[in-house]
């Protein structure tokens, strides 16, 4: 993995994103393409959206872990 949170958060928002950008071109081409260019960039802003906030719970659930196991380490 990464050598911070805040990268491995990065990783997880750039592959969110990544999902979201290959559903909303393959939504576009494939399966709707009579629908306007409007809808494929609201797909693209709710995965930049969702990839940025899982990026964040990442971060936060990381963190929130090491520092739960770093003081049970410390007690004992």
């Amino acid at each position: 993995m990464a050598r911070t949170y805040k990268s491995e958060g990065r990783r997880l928002a750039h592959l969110v994103r990544a999902a979201f950008a290959a559903i909303a071109v393959l939504l576009f081409m494939y399966a709707f393409p009579t629908w306007d260019r409007e809808y494929m960039a609201i797909v693209l802003a709710i995965g930049w959206i969702a990839g940025e906030l899982a990026g964040a719970w990442w971060i936060r659930r990381r963190r929130a872990y090491a520092k739960r196991t770093q003081s049970r380490n410390r007690t004992v």
